[in-house]
């Protein structure tokens, strides 16, 4: 997998990211300075951050798992969802209706061993 560095913040490693259906300028990363344990959770310590047009990036974790022994975050946007970015990592299912500024759990049951190892990918179909 192929990773760009975000350079405002010491130089973490992007490994993932999603636009905002809404406004194409805006787009959320998710984050990690080592790519050794970007998927693996015992080692994890990953950020998501948020940046829109020419602004400077932020962090976006409001809502969000603590970032040590979480795993990069996988996203997904739907283009019927204005506004509304889903997250997926080894600690669940998360939804942001401000395009990122703060995300909210989902309430999912997930079979054994759930997702303890961290998310392949995430997508959301089209009804």
């Amino acid at each position: 997998m192929k990773a760009v560095r975000l350079l405002e913040y010491g130089g973490q490693l992007v490994f993932n990211d999603a636009v905002d259906p809404a406004d194409r300028d805006t787009v959320i990363v998710s984050a990690t300075d080592d790519p050794g344990s970007a998927y693996s959770p015992r080692g994890a310590e990953s950020y998501v951050y948020r940046k829109t047009g020419l602004k400077r990036w932020e962090q976006a974790m409001s809502g969000l798992p603590e970032a040590k022994g979480t795993a990069v975050s996988r996203f997904a946007t739907h283009a019927g969802e204005r506004g509304v970015i889903y997250a997926a990592n080894n600690h669940g299912l998360f939804r942001s209706d401000d395009a990122g500024r703060s995300w909210n759990a989902l309430d999912l049951p997930w079979p054994e061993p759930g997702l303890a190892d961290g998310v392949g990918a995430l997508a959301c179909l089209p009804e």
